[in-house]
């Protein structure tokens, strides 16, 4: 796990916590999906990185994009991720804020790629099994690429199961290279 993923979990805590005492999580949750969009790619993440502009000035372009669409606990948080350098963590951000979210409701979301798409009775016994392991619902979001042949992936939380031909094949070649 990268240090810019563990930054981005603890201000995510920190942000839900004060969500939390306000009575506002799933407001902040909208918020913070808006905030990443608006912020985390194409001109608004540019803006952020931009060192020639200065962290007053990047926060008054935020609060004038933003502060009609959020509440003022998000707009702080904002303003807070740019005075301290931070605003690269922004979708990061919120990431993790929607899993500490959907932790705290018993909810996980795992992502299954695979060569082909699953059936229906496939991605329910996945499901199940799933929540078996976890001990909570869970959501499954398919993608498929065809480029992995045969198997599939499945990311839940911080944990990847790899059983897919291609990784399979890679391990074999590292314990061919290696001697083991």
């Amino acid at each position: 796990m990268s240090a810019e993923h563990i930054l981005a979990e603890k201000y995510a805590r920190a942000l839900l916590l004060s969500a939390r005492e306000q009575g506002n999580e799933e407001e902040v949750l909208a918020d913070m999906d808006l905030a990443a969009g608006v912020l985390g790619r194409g001109e608004g993440r540019e803006l952020l990185l931009n060192p020639l502009v200065g962290a007053d000035k990047k926060k008054s372009i935020v609060k004038a994009i933003l502060e009609k669409s959020v509440t003022s606990l998000t707009l702080s948080f904002l303003c807070l991720l740019i005075e301290k350098r931070r605003s690269v963590l922004m979708p990061g951000i919120a990431a993790a804020y929607r899993a500490a979210w959907d932790q705290a409701r018993g909810r996980q979301n795992a992502r299954i790629t695979s060569a082909i798409p699953l059936t229906p009775k496939q991605s329910e016994k996945l499901r199940e099994r799933l929540a078996k392991i976890y001990g909570s619902k869970v959501e499954l979001q398919q993608v498929v690429n065809k480029d992995l042949g045969v198997g599939g992936r499945i990311e839940i939380g911080d944990l990847l199961w790899d059983g897919t031909i291609k990784n399979r094949l890679v391990q074999l070649r590292r314990a061919m290279l290696t001697g083991n």
